[in-house]
């Protein structure tokens, strides 16, 4: 047995590669515990230290982080976070965290950690920072969460962060123009707007206004998703030809349940050459023609999301033999789209190389013969259908640069 001795003093690279693996940081605790000789190496391991994921956030910690990790670039709270906001990280280490830590460049709270005190110390205390994820809920004392995000809590992050070229809202139900029309203004460099949300809470009110706001402003903007219950139902042809217009890099648009028609289709395809991502699901006025639009012969179009749009009947076999002309095609949802037939969707999949993945939910036409041809035909289709009588199928087909995972709709 060697003696304690010459395992007082760690060789150089043995406490690093000893905890750069999983939960490094909870290791480094228990190890200073254990022998106070590698100190000088976990205080070395944590002051290199670049980006920093935790499940769970003490005052302690958070003290620790401030103290020793002077170049953390990157911090984010993970999901376990998310089953106590207020024992697991409180708004206190979190703040004690951006405080100590100025030279942070990417922070992402959307499983919690966030509150209008901890965004408020963002704006204070991250000027170097570019990208910022929410999780836009805090805590209420009757132990409900509600919305805090104001728009004049996110004018002040804009003053703060004047780098900022990514935001990320999770949950902010109460989306309106005032907020979006702040962030545009505050932030010209912006590149990626997101908001996400899955709730029968939303209240969300963008319209037209929001888009023009940020085409006037945003001109680098490369990724726009609007995502919630309802969340575009004010958004018009005029909105989306102002943000078409406004940002010619534009690759990622998402306006699900918008009121965009054909009209708004062809300003997109005549001002945003890269479009390569758009998600179009419960747009009532879609149409065989809005279709047709986009799916111009060179589209860069990659992923496409039509499910339930234009009602169950408005887009046909028309649609998809027009989308035979976008051979960049990955992704296609045609969720509800039931006058869409298995013979639409093998024209597409003839066309489109790349595809990975159909999405058919409520296809009534398609028979078991239909689905076993289409299946001999593409060997490498995999189908899941419900047992009820207006089932949902999907559809994946694995390409060889693709992970093989299952696309799975259960039911309308």
């Amino acid at each position: 047995m060697r003696s304690a001795s010459r395992w007082s003093v760690p060789e150089d690279g043995v406490v690093s590669g000893l905890l750069d693996g999983v939960d490094g940081w909870g290791l480094a605790g228990r190890l200073a515990l254990v022998n106070q000789a590698w100190n000088l190496g976990i205080g070395a391991w944590r002051a290199s230290i670049g980006t920093l994921q935790l499940s769970q956030l003490d005052n302690d910690t958070a003290a620790a982080i401030s103290k020793f990790c002077t170049n953390l670039r990157r911090f984010e709270i993970t999901w376990g976070s998310k089953l106590d906001h207020a024992c697991i990280c409180s708004d206190g280490a979190i703040t004690s965290v951006l405080k100590g830590c100025p030279r942070l460049q990417a922070l992402d709270l959307a499983n919690g950690g966030s509150s209008r005190a901890v965004l408020t110390a963002i704006a204070e205390s991250c000027p170097q920072l570019l990208s910022l994820t929410l999780y836009c809920l805090e805590a209420a004392a009757d132990y409900e969460y509600r919305p805090y995000v104001t728009a004049h809590l996110l004018a002040d992050l804009c003053r703060g962060c004047p780098q900022l070229e990514a935001l990320e809202l999770r949950d902010c139900y109460d989306l309106d123009d005032e907020k979006v029309i702040a962030i545009a203004r505050g932030c010209p460099r912006i590149q990626r707007i997101v908001h996400m949300a899955d709730c029968a809470c939303d209240e969300n009110n963008v319209s037209d206004a929001a888009l023009a706001a940020v085409g006037a402003e945003c001109r680098q903007l490369r990724e726009f998703r609007i995502e919630g219950k309802e969340c575009g139902s004010s958004i018009t042809d005029a909105g989306v030809e102002a943000l078409a217009r406004g940002c010619p890099l534009l690759h990622t648009l998402s306006i699900g349940g918008s009121g965009v028609t054909c009209e708004g289709i062809t300003s997109l395809v005549t001002y945003c050459p890269l479009l390569c991502a758009l998600v179009l699901s419960w747009c009532d006025s879609m149409s065989d023609a809005a279709i047709i639009a986009l799916a111009q012969p060179g589209s860069r179009l990659a992923h496409l999301d039509l499910d339930y749009a234009g009602g169950p009947f408005q887009l046909t076999d028309v649609a998809m033999e027009a989308l035979c002309r976008c051979r960049q095609l990955q992704t296609l949802g045609l969720g509800s789209n039931r006058a869409v037939t298995i013979a639409g969707v093998a024209q597409v999949l003839r066309a489109c190389p790349h595809m990975t993945k159909v999405r058919l939910c409520g296809a009534s036409g398609m028979t078991q013969d239909e689905v076993k041809a289409l299946r001999r035909e593409h060997p490498l289709v995999s189908l899941t259908r419900s047992a009820d009588r207006d089932s949902c199928a999907s559809l994946s087909l694995y390409g060889h640069h693709t992970e093989r995972d299952e696309w799975v709709c259960t039911g309308l």
